[in-house]
């Protein structure tokens, strides 16, 4: 017969026993895989002078976020909501750079991960057009959008350079330069113009061709590989000839007798993977110098886009197509918001297969397929738009995974 001092004994061996199997059960933080697992940047494009990024988390773990490119850029936390998320901001710097760059945001809570990249502008890109190219005493203007008050200075070519403006707010800005004298002398001239955003400072080149000249508006061009008319705007003051470098770019006009004109051509549609790249040559007879080469570049044509019949391709290599293995029903929506919905139906199993969150830009697509009842995982996939024409719509999540959709 066991006493009650006994029977107390039993019971608190008998309550640590099952505190040690509930303890024992639980799985830790760092072994589980969140339910929520979201990071919505402010923008995943931005200027070169914008140094800072809002981005919002939703996660049920505990979170951490990390640089995949760790020599630029910052990763400042703002704030942490246990079990819901929070706030962080990546500071990528000012982009001093001609050339874009691009960082990726890698969220991690547990066993998950989850990635954004995030594409600063170059300078380059940044004003328009990069350079001032100066003719006689004309003004010319360089356009960009200031993320903050800015102040300009001459600091090459003071002595015939003249700004017409020196500082600015926040905002859509031009800054107005012209030359002082039309540079009658041999040879083009060089000068700099500095502006400042805060602590950083870049600097603008700017040219003044010589008194004889072919301008135009733009240098360097660039096109899609689709076949088009375009036209240049040239200026110049001595008679000149045009020629071509390649075949797939027509001369579709001749230049008015003025001091202004407008030279048109016609460019073929590029049909290979490869972009391909000519020049447009104005010369004048006994004006060596009075010379202006063009650049024109034309992009290749990806090979998603001559797939033209609307379907979701290579989904864990199979592709489910409009008209193809019954697949003869279709269904799309777009909602105010921008999203589409495309769904094709196969009616004899009762089969569907949807895609949705097709926006204008780059976008998460759900994928989800229901066969014979079933309703299997759902699929994402991060896919950016890379062509519409004549009702369709090609979004590519990689070369082999691609969706056609019916706008």
């Amino acid at each position: 017969m066991m006493n009650k001092s006994g029977f107390r004994i039993t019971l608190f061996l008998a309550s640590s026993i099952l505190a040690v199997m509930g303890a024992s059960c639980q799985i830790p933080e760092s072994e589980r895989i969140p339910e929520v697992l979201e990071m919505i940047p402010q923008s995943t494009s931005i200027s070169a002078m914008e140094t800072e990024v809002s981005v919002s988390v939703n996660c049920d773990l505990h979170w951490n976020v990390e640089l995949q490119d760790p020599s630029w850029g910052e990763v400042e936390i703002k704030t942490v909501e246990d079990g819901t998320g929070g706030t962080f901001l990546f500071k990528p710097g000012a982009n001093t750079g001609e050339d874009a760059r691009e960082n990726t945001l890698i969220l991690k809570a547990g066993k998950g991960e989850l990635r954004k990249t995030i594409t600063q502008g170059g300078l380059g890109t940044f004003f328009q057009p990069r350079s001032f190219q100066l003719s006689g005493t004309a003004e010319a203007g360089i356009s960009f959008m200031a993320p903050s008050s800015w102040t300009a200075t001459v600091t090459d070519g003071m002595d015939w350079l003249k700004l017409r403006s020196s500082a600015g707010a926040k905002g859509q800005n031009v800054l107005l330069l012209a030359a002082t004298d039309p540079n009658e002398n041999v040879g083009s001239r060089q000068g700099t113009v500095s502006i400042t955003f805060g602590t950083t400072r870049v600097e603008i080149p700017v040219t003044q061709v010589q008194k004889d000249v072919i301008l135009a508006g733009d240098t360097t061009l660039s096109f899609s590989f689709e076949g088009q008319d375009f036209a240049l705007q040239t200026q110049y003051n001595v008679d000149y000839k045009v020629s071509v470098s390649a075949d797939w770019i027509g001369r579709s006009s001749t230049k008015a007798p003025l001091h202004e004109a407008q030279e048109h051509f016609i460019l073929q549609e590029n049909n290979g993977k490869n972009p391909r790249t000519a020049e447009i040559r104005f010369t004048s007879e006994g004006q060596p110098d009075a010379s202006l080469v063009v650049t024109v570049t034309q992009d290749g044509k990806d090979p998603i886009l001559n797939q033209t019949q609307p379907g979701m391709y290579g989904i864990e290599g199979k592709d489910y197509i409009l008209g193809s293995d019954g697949w003869n029903q279709s269904y799309r929506r777009r909602t105010a918001d921008g999203n589409r919905t495309y769904r094709l139906m196969k009616a004899q199993t009762f089969s569907a297969v949807t895609i949705s969150g097709m926006q204008e830009g780059d976008s998460d697509v759900s994928f989800i397929l229901m066969e014979n009842g079933f309703t299997y995982p759902e699929l994402v996939f991060q896919t950016r738009l890379v062509f519409t024409r004549d009702g369709l719509a090609w979004y590519k999540a990689s070369d082999e995974t691609f969706f056609v959709i019916q706008l």
